[in-house]
Parts: structure tokens; sequence; C-alpha cells
């Protein structure tokens, strides 16, 4: 990550920002057309924030969307460990919108996850850089706090069947254990099992909606989350 005199910038977030909204569009617009009604304004968490430049490309989107009602309704909680904090907050500051809420302090080690909060959860880049056990943690508690019917969205690299897509990718995983021996790139089988695990024990499921390829041998992954009963 590089810094300016005030903004945190991150080379990957400019990269990535545009395939990923364009991605997540189809999950997060109502279909206006429908009879439908928003009972209340949609929140999506994000956790592990980083910068904070993502929320703030994706609310500014949000907020200008004169032709998506239910774009523009929707609120975006960032999140992150206490020291990222005040550079997210320096990003809410300059999109000036509605959209990007103030950030919240949300540390794995020792989260609070609101039950039954949030309509959707997102993440980028996050769980190849924390331990197994708080990934374990992590499915714990984006199952507790995501609503009946809500959508997870997960971005990174993945390895597939114990296997590297990409000799980028296996040196980046490299570099990530000699810094650290307890991160490394997160296996797609393991990933999906430990949520489903995770989603039995609190009487829901976890249903992989989707498997995206992104630019650069990443992917976006979609589960949706069900009570067992609305399962069958």
């Amino acid at each position: 990550m590089q810094a300016s005199a005030s903004l945190p910038i991150s080379s990957a977030c400019e990269r990535n920002r545009e395939p990923i909204l364009q991605a997540l569009l189809s999950y997060l617009i109502v279909d206006e057309t429908q009879p439908q009604r928003l009972e209340h304004n949609r929140l999506v968490l994000e956790i592990s924030s980083g910068t904070g430049q993502h929320a703030a490309y994706f609310t500014q989107h949000f907020s200008q969307a004169v032709n998506f009602p239910s774009l523009k309704s929707l609120r975006w909680q960032p999140s992150d460990v206490r020291e990222q904090l005040a550079g997210i907050d320096l990003w809410r500051k300059k999109a000036n919108n509605a959209n990007f809420l103030s950030p919240i302090e949300l540390n794995l080690k020792s989260a609070q996850w609101a039950p039954d909060r949030y309509d959707f959860a997102y993440t980028a880049n996050s769980l190849h850089i924390v331990s197994w056990p708080l990934v374990l943690e992590f499915c714990r508690g984006v199952i507790t706090t995501l609503r009946p019917g809500g959508l997870l969205f997960i971005y990174g690299p993945f390895n597939y069947d114990g296997r590297f897509t990409s000799y980028s990718n296996e040196l980046f995983d490299s570099n990530l254990r000699h810094r650290d021996e307890h991160s490394g790139l997160r296996d797609f089988t393991a990933l999906t099992e430990a949520l489903c695990s995770a989603a039995s024990r609190q009487g829901a499921t976890m249903e992989l909606q989707a498997d995206i390829p992104m630019p650069a041998n990443n992917q976006l992954l979609v589960f949706k989350k069900a009570s067992i009963k609305s399962a069958y």
C-alpha cells in the first residue's frame, strides 16, 4: 500500500474496483419493473475495508444511479481493525454521500456480530491474509450477521483441488507464507465447507450462487444464506 499526504491509496484497489463493481451490480440492483417493495434501506457490511477505496468508489456509483432507486438507497458499512478506521474515514469525507457510512471497528479476533443485521456482506483480498482460525471466525460471524436470504461476496485468488490456478498465484502464496506462515491462498472447497459447516451449526445453509472469474487470476464467490427449512 502507498500513502499520499492524506488519503491512503492501494494500487490494487484502483485496478480491481471497476470489474468488481460490474460483477456486483447484477446482485445489488432490484428489478424496478417488479411490484415489490423494499421494506428497509438495505445494508452492506464490508469486512476488512483496508483503505476504504472500494467503499468510496462503489457508493459514488450508487448515489449517482438515477435510474436505479434500489441502488440509491443502498448503504455501505465499512469495517476494519482500529488502526485502519481513520484512513477509511478520510475517504468517507471525500466521497461526501449518505451511502458511505462511518467505519466501524471489526477485529476478527474479538468481533461482536449483530445478528440478522445486513442484507449483504463483502470482503476483498482478506482471507489469504489472516490465519485459518480467523477464516473460520469470519465464516461464523458473517453467517450470524447476514439476514435470511442475504448474500456474501468474497473476492480474491483461490486454489482449486489444492492447486494454484496460475504461476503468479503460486508466487503470491509463497510471498505471503514467507511473511506469515499462517497466511496463504485458501482452497475453494475448504472455504465452502467451512461456510456450510458454520451455517449448519446456526440452523442455516450457505448455498453457492456463483463463482465468477475476474481479472488477474482472481474470483468473486457469491453465497446465499437460507434457513434449513427453506432449502427443501
